[in-house]
């Protein structure tokens, strides 16, 4: 589900004006939330596992069963949860879904989305008025990546004062109100590693960003920097001003290391495993108040801002242009799983290459990509409009100097720190991520000559594509957006069905006319329609069960959570969700969330289908270069079948 800001209204209401007004999470009925479950069990697992889930579910169900019990529990739960924090589910959802995960956020967690080029610099630079050479600098940096990382944050900073003063429009669906909370779980947070389950530290209470908050954290060649963005009375700096501050920070790093006085790559351990980050973190506050202050002021930060002093896309062949997929590729893995110079912790981390490319790294746990996409529609759709040299200080009066967050370690930080060095590298080494750019055709002609949904044709090209390679089907998780509740996240979309399954074997039968192909993809797209729609309205089955199971005391079980069909129903070997379908925007993605399945992030945009998609090298199942080649052919025998039952497509025709 997509969404933007309201345009129609002439004088928006304050961006939270309406929160009182959403509707609160259901808790479904039980009848309705096991006959959900029970048919996405259809497709997957045997006839005789499926029997046996099936009589699970009936002495779950009984009258005066455990599942009663539960769903009694849940609703007390729910009832108290939604007066005090408005939603049953938050809490929960927040712990178990992401802050008791213990991997490493690289990869594993953290989202990534990489932007197009900014027409004004790439201008500047082929009349030789802006270098990306780098060359003139020791620190490899360049004044063409400087402006570009000054411009998006100015973007930034746009829609964080916006949201400040209550002046960012409202998103609706449909014109009905969609809930604005997390926007205000994005600036000035950030994930805190603990032993066992993580906490987020912000500007308040809520985990919200504080108006206090007055510095971005500057990563370059692994060293933090705290650089004030606004003077001392919170006027926020120029353009002009802000290079002048990225540039006394360069400079400063520039004669540390003709010193040799760089500190240790601390910032690797937020690359690590959440407990072993944790331990180094407490190890680091005990050991010296220099570590404690410049924690805090880390965690204190806006944002984060990591200047790359290379060009990730100068690994591709020298035949391949800026936007060939496989330069794009290059740039893509960079922002995903490159361990070094990121504070992974940050909720939103703005990576500019050397060129100028940039790409955005993402704490996914206080905020979805969703709205981290529609925000960096707007924060690349600002123009660069300063192209003069940066002045030697800030002109405004009352702007505090950068300065860098230095870091103490003894024997034992520094020898945990080279085993976090080998391990962060493994995880980079075992990302094997791609990118597709399909511009054969895009949503316009889904819409004429498929006849159904954009995002159900994507699901199934998914579905044909694994099953096309692998020979078999997998459980498939695409997110569903509840923002029309108070507080809303997600709900799954199991996309795998009966309908898609029969699909996808028609589609491998010779023996089936297109007639019927057509007729059972149709019906598989139907069915997915139907699932995201229940899904979005909070009625999937995957976060009513996750609440029933939380209802247990300690000696309690059932065999309904605990068969083979519930776990196996639950492997997403097939990660997928959608993201706004804007045009600046050449690949998002995430990682797999299991070891044999893929991870798959995709915009169905008008004219053109891009995917970002990430598998383990590791695995020898898996492969996304295969998967790539593989989905690019099933996306044109899709057109072929829809145009051999309704005709060529006619762009000139009449749309859905």
């Amino acid at each position: 589900m997509t969404a933007s800001p309201s345009t129609h209204d002439a004088a928006p209401p304050a961006t939270l004006a309406l929160q009182g007004t959403l509707p609160h999470l259901p808790v479904p009925s039980l009848d309705k939330t096991f006959a959900v479950y029970l048919r996405s069990l259809e497709p997957l697992v045997s006839p005789e596992q499926l029997a046996t889930t099936k009589a699970n579910v009936a002495d779950f169900l009984r009258q005066g069963g455990l599942g009663e019990q539960l769903q009694r529990r849940l609703i007390d739960h729910a009832a108290r949860e939604t007066v005090n924090h408005g939603n049953w589910l938050d809490a929960w959802w927040l712990r178990l879904a992401y802050h008791q995960w213990r991997e490493p956020l690289l990869v594993n967690s953290n989202w990534c989305m990489l932007f197009h080029d900014d027409p004004a610099l790439v201008k500047a630079v082929a009349a030789g008025q802006c270098d990306i050479s780098g060359r003139d600098h020791p620190s490899g940096y360049s004044a063409a990546q400087v402006k570009r990382a000054v411009s998006l944050l100015q973007g930034w900073l746009d829609i964080k004062d916006a949201l400040e003063q209550g002046r960012y429009p409202i998103e609706r669906m449909r014109d009905a109100p969609l809930c604005m909370h997390q926007y205000y779980q994005f600036f000035g947070v950030t994930r805190v590693p603990m032993p066992g389950c993580d906490m987020l530290r912000g500007g308040g209470t809520n985990y919200s960003q504080s108006k206090a908050a007055r510095d971005v954290l500057l990563m370059m060649h692994n060293q933090p920097y705290r650089v004030p963005v606004y003077t001392e009375d919170g006027q926020r700096l120029s353009d002009a001003d802000l290079e002048s501050q990225f540039w006394r920070a360069i400079h400063d790093l520039e004669a540390r290391m003709s010193s040799s006085s760089l500190d240790e790559p601390v910032c690797l351990f937020t690359g690590d495993h959440r407990d072993l980050w944790a331990e180094a973190r407490q190890k680091l506050v005990d050991l010296s108040d220099v570590n404690v202050r410049s924690l805090e002021a880390i965690e204190a930060c806006i944002m984060a801002v990591s200047l790359d002093e290379f060009a990730a896309r100068d690994a591709a062949p020298p035949s391949a242009s800026a936007n060939d997929d496989v330069a794009i590729a290059c740039s893509y893995r960079n922002g995903l799983a490159n361990p070094n110079n990121r504070w992974f912790d940050k909720c939103l981390t703005e990576v500019v290459e050397r060129d100028g490319r940039a790409s955005v790294n993402g704490e996914h746990s206080p905020c979805d990509a969703l709205i981290a996409s529609i925000m960096g529609e707007a924060t690349v759709r600002r123009p660069l409009t300063y192209m003069g040299a940066a002045p030697p200080t800030p002109s405004a009066a009352g702007v505090q100097a950068p300065q860098a967050l230095r870091f103490v370690l003894d024997a034992t930080l520094a020898d945990m720190l080279k085993e976090t060095r080998r391990r962060v590298d493994a995880v980079s080494a075992n990302s094997d991520s791609n990118v597709l750019r399909f511009r054969d055709y895009g949503a316009d002609t889904i819409k004429r000559i498929g006849k159904v949904s954009p995002d159900a044709y994507v699901q199934m090209a998914l579905q044909l594509a694994y099953y096309t390679m692998h020979r078999k089907f997998a459980p498939t998780y695409e997110s569903a957006s509840t923002r029309i509740y108070l507080k809303g996240r997600t709900e799954t979309v199991r996309t795998l069905s009966s309908e898609s399954r029969a699909w996808c074997e028609a589609m491998h039968n010779p023996a089936i006319s297109n007639a019927e192909r057509y007729r059972l993809f149709q019906a598989a797209c139907k069915a997915h329609v139907q699932y995201l729609k229940i899904a979005s309205n909070g009625y999937g089955c995957d976060r009513h069960l996750l609440g029933l199971r939380m209802m247990l005391r300690d000696g309690e079980q059932h065999a309904v959570f605990t068969d083979r069909a519930f776990g196996e129903s639950q492997t997403w070997r097939l990660s997928t969700s959608a993201l706004t379908t804007g045009d600046l925007i050449l690949a998002c993605g995430f990682g797999a969330v299991v070891e044999d399945g893929y991870g798959i992030n995709y915009q169905a945009r008008p004219n053109i289908l891009q995917f970002g998609m990430e598998s383990k090298v590791s695995c020898q199942e898996t492969d996304t270069k295969q998967f790539r080649a593989t989905l690019e052919q099933v996306l044109r025998d899709m057109r072929t079948l829809c145009e051999a039952v309704n005709g060529a497509d006619n762009p000139r025709s009449s749309k859905m």
